[in-house]
């Protein structure tokens, strides 16, 4: 039930003629619309810096607890903190802040359990709830329940 109201939300506010997601979801392929880091520019950059990506096979806690402080200025995750425990999700959220440079965003969806930060390290991490709200409005996955953007201060 959740799934399909979240559906018909995603159908009602995200035109489908420019869903390159719900295209793909329904026909196997973008068709004509695709995503931003698919276009011509964007694919010419991902090629150019190949060579600079590696593969981590890893939980993300331990990768963060091998990776030296002010580490990241930008993580994307998607909803990495539902299966975790509470104690987990806590500790998760140390290693982000501890390897994030001030001013880092950490943005993430949740599906249908919604974690955040803990209180304690509510002092390290804005929520920019605003930002979060608008950019959810427009996203063409409609699946997530919760979007999240959040700035790390150091």
């Amino acid at each position: 039930k959740e799934y399909l109201e979240r559906l018909d939300r995603n159908f009602n506010a995200v035109p489908l003629k420019d869903n390159y997601f719900m295209h793909y979801c329904l026909m196997g392929s973008y068709g004509l619309s695709v995503p931003p880091y698919l276009e011509t520019k964007e694919n010419l950059s991902l090629k150019e810096n190949f060579s600079r990506l590696s593969m981590v096979v890893n939980d993300l806690t331990n990768y963060l607890r091998s990776m030296p402080n002010d580490s990241f200025s930008k993580f994307n995750l998607s909803d990495v903190f539902e299966p975790l425990s509470l104690a987990q999700n806590d500790t998760l959220w140390k290693e982000i802040v501890r390897t994030a440079k001030n001013g880092a965003r950490v943005v993430y969806w949740n599906n249908l359990v919604h974690r955040t930060f803990s209180k304690e390290l509510s002092a390290s991490i804005k929520d920019e709830v605003r930002l979060a709200a608008q950019l959810h409005s427009t996203d063409r996955v409609f699946f997530y329940g919760n979007f999240h953007v959040n700035t790390i201060l150091k």
